[in-house]
């Protein structure tokens, strides 16, 4: 089990697609979402509750209703009952 909690992804920059891995120490709500440069949310990635440990889920580079989104920078945000992080990705085709 993770000490503390983090969030990278690889690769970035990335095209099709980039995996998102978070530890988390103790088990609880996480949610993972994608925001484009306008900050709006474009993809919910994670909304659930789940266990302490090392997890991960792959970003393909769509939306929340499956079109493939433009070319950019995209931002990733995690959110748990004590930390918070947003880090940014860059999308290639």
């Amino acid at each position: 089990i993770p000490k503390v909690t983090s969030v990278h992804n690889y690769p970035n920059p990335f095209n099709p697609k980039t995996e998102i891995k978070f530890d988390v120490p103790e088990a609880g709500f996480i949610s993972l979402t994608v925001h484009n440069m306008l900050g709006q949310k474009v993809k919910t990635l994670k909304s659930e509750e789940l266990k302490a440990g090392y997890h991960a889920v792959t970003w393909d580079g769509t939306n929340d209703i499956g079109s493939l989104l433009s070319s950019g920078m995209y931002f990733y945000s995690i959110q748990t009952a004590g930390y918070q992080s947003t880090k940014k990705m860059l999308f290639l085709k």
